[in-house]
């Protein structure tokens, strides 16, 4: 039997991972991801794996009708879930000429990431445009080093800053002398889309984790025909984002199939995913009943899944996950993965909206309460016709057209 691949991620210099501490760092893991090759695992089919009721029912749940509608309604979910994106934000028009010359601090939590420098090289495409100029600072995955490049751009007078997977709550000290000088800061991903803004922060971009947890129980509900036994693998140090992505699964499990569908959480610091979640993979799908695991990032999948090939079990267990990581989506197309569903975002169009949120505040405008930047589901249906190599915007089908919806708003054509 062939032993499943060893996966690493790159490290500081201190030799710590740059995802640890953090969720939005997780979003962009820097991933070099060998396939998902074993001789021990059997090939899996697109079509329903599990037929027997979760472990919590005490009979077959329903009938025949009601597996009918319920598969008939979440098959509409999904099929506008896995389509390509569309515009669908609605915010004032303002301008952005009083903003030539002004200077942007992004304070990043580690530009090594790949995910953070697609979402940098968005925001300084649309900086450009209007003139702005964004001075990139790596925080290096260090707390301190991030709470030092607040005060920098404090010090320097900076137009307004933006932290990148750099958390509002552990940085209140900072981001008051911020405010006492007037310096707007604009945050990305801390909290779920829509929520309230944090304390001494003046503008928020988020995603929808509670949408992205909907978009992975919506494809489990399918593909087993209304009738999940699942575990959700959580990390509660990474915040209440994954509270918000949890909710989301469970609520589509009890909206759709409320009777033969269900799932246990398991909790693992993200510091001891490679240790610990190997481990309790076997033990999760040691039970014969369970057919569907969601990690509630991809990152996460990286442990879990050679251990569902190494348990010979990939046909009967499916795996759901979060961030579409360049390097992990890819397993999609490899019929022995359990990998069937990814969800996520486009890195360039949310640098976009984080360009958005700062140019309004930096104008004097309102931040606008959700940037509204669109999610897709990736599966084993649309990606036989996606090419995971080519460029990131030909995934979502966004091709340019976001650039011009903000060229737009932002008054710089028409």
């Amino acid at each position: 039997m062939t032993n499943p691949p060893t996966y690493r991620y790159p490290s500081h210099a201190d030799g710590q991972p740059s995802w640890k501490r953090r969720a939005v760092s997780l979003l962009g893991i820097p991933l070099v991801v060998g396939l998902l090759l074993s001789a021990c695992s059997s090939t899996a089919n697109h079509s329903s794996s599990a037929s027997t009721s979760p472990s919590s029912n005490s009979g077959n749940g329903s009938n025949s009708n009601s597996v009918t509608t319920c598969v008939d309604n979440v098959k509409a979910a999904v099929a506008n879930e896995s389509a390509p994106v569309q515009w669908s934000l609605n915010a004032p028009a303002f301008s952005t000429s009083s903003l030539a010359g002004k200077k942007i601090f992004f304070d990043a939590a580690s530009l090594e990431i790949p995910f953070i420098k697609a979402t940098l090289n968005g925001l300084q495409t649309a900086a450009k445009a209007a003139n702005v100029t964004v001075v990139p600072f790596d925080g290096s995955g260090s707390p301190a080093t991030e709470s030092q490049g607040i005060l920098q751009a404090v010090s320097a007078h900076y137009d307004a800053i933006v932290l990148d997977s750099v958390l509002p709550d552990q940085n209140q000290t900072q981001l008051a002398a911020a405010k006492a000088a007037s310096i707007p800061v604009v945050s990305f991903g801390s909290v779920n889309a829509g929520a309230p803004l944090e304390p001494n922060v003046q503008g928020e971009v988020a995603f929808s984790f509670s949408d992205a947890g909907k978009y992975m129980a919506d494809e489990a509900i399918l593909d087993s025909r209304c009738n999940v036994n699942g575990v959700i693998f959580n990390s509660s140090d990474i915040g209440t984002v994954t509270q918000s992505e949890i909710g989301g699964i469970t609520g589509e499990l009890k909206k759709y199939c409320p009777s033969t569908c269900n799932a246990t959480i398991t909790d693992t610091q993200v510091a001891n995913w490679a240790t610990a979640l190997p481990g309790l993979t076997r033990t999760g799908i040691a039970n014969q009943k369970v057919n569907w695991l969601f990690p509630l990032f991809d990152g996460m999948a990286l442990y879990i899944d050679p251990a569902v090939v190494a348990a010979q079990a990939a046909s009967r267990v499916h795996v759901a996950t979060f961030n579409a990581s360049s390097g992990i989506v890819q397993q999609l197309k490899q019929s022995n993965s359990p990998l069937y569903a990814d969800v996520g975002s486009l890195s360039e169009w949310l640098g976009f909206a984080i360009a958005d949120q700062t140019f309004r505040v930096m104008a004097g405008q309102a931040a606008i309460p959700n940037a509204d930047v669109p999610l897709r589901t990736f599966d084993r249906a649309n990606a036989s016709s996606i090419d995971f190599n080519a460029p990131e915007t030909e995934w979502y089908g966004a091709s340019a057209d976001f650039i011009k919806h903000y060229d737009t708003l932002w008054k710089v054509t028409g």
